[in-house]
């Protein structure tokens, strides 16, 4: 059951974003209206009402938020965490200086709804794992710098 709950993100889903340990669903419209969702888990919380992410910009959502700037993000987490933040999407870095083939996108918070049921509760959001280990001295590179 959707209930708006601000234009900013509370501070518990803001100190839970700023981590930069979560794995969103970020959400879009590709050019015939069609959804379009992917997982990312290279996202953090700037302020309550910025999130950025690193993301290829060969996929399909860097497209999609690039020509139509328009996104939303669901997290998902454990503690019975449910909620969409809707936003507006701009290129912040057209290319990143840790991975070349990523760009840094920003979404400005429009909207944050609360998506939890009444009937079930979130015990565990979507969790990774790096497929090899040099990929973690990547992740730590690449989260620093969109803190940056």
């Amino acid at each position: 059951m959707s209930e708006l709950i601000g234009q900013t993100l509370s501070p518990n889903l803001y100190d839970l974003l700023a981590r930069g340990t979560v794995t969103v669903v970020v959400a879009t419209v590709d050019d015939n209206g069609w959804p379009h969702t992917a997982p990312y888990n290279q996202v953090i919380a700037t302020d309550p009402g910025h999130l950025r992410l690193a993301i290829n910009r060969l996929d399909e959502t860097f497209r999609s938020l690039r020509d139509y700037g328009l996104a939303m993000v669901e997290v998902l987490e454990e503690g019975d965490i449910a909620a969409g933040i809707r936003g507006r999407a701009r290129i912040v870095h057209e290319q990143m200086e840790a991975d070349c083939n990523l760009a840094v996108m920003e979404i400005e918070i429009d909207e944050v709804k609360r998506d939890n049921s009444p009937r079930f509760l979130v015990v565990q959001g979507t969790r990774t794992r790096y497929r090899r280990a040099p990929v973690l001295l990547l992740h730590r590179r690449i989260m620093a710098e969109l803190r940056s």
